[in-house]
């Protein structure tokens, strides 16, 4: 299983997206290594590892087509 761990600049939580099951869940309550590399984020500091690509869009049918408006 591939799994993405993220939070979006600007928004509350912590998600999970499961590629193989196309699903995304909320983290209730990030924990260890994962909380600590959240602490981070407060600070203005991107925490990447494994990710090619990543931009945050407005709507995920724009992103789809090509649009990176993000």
């Amino acid at each position: 299983m591939t799994a993405i761990v993220f939070a979006v600049e600007g928004e509350d939580g912590v998600w999970v997206a499961d590629l193989a099951s196309g699903s995304v869940k909320k983290i209730d309550v990030p924990e260890g290594k994962l909380a600590d590399a959240l602490a981070l984020t407060e600070g203005g500091v991107s925490v990447v590892k494994g990710v090619k690509l990543a931009v945050a869009v407005k709507a995920a049918d724009a992103a789809a087509a090509g649009h990176l408006d993000g």
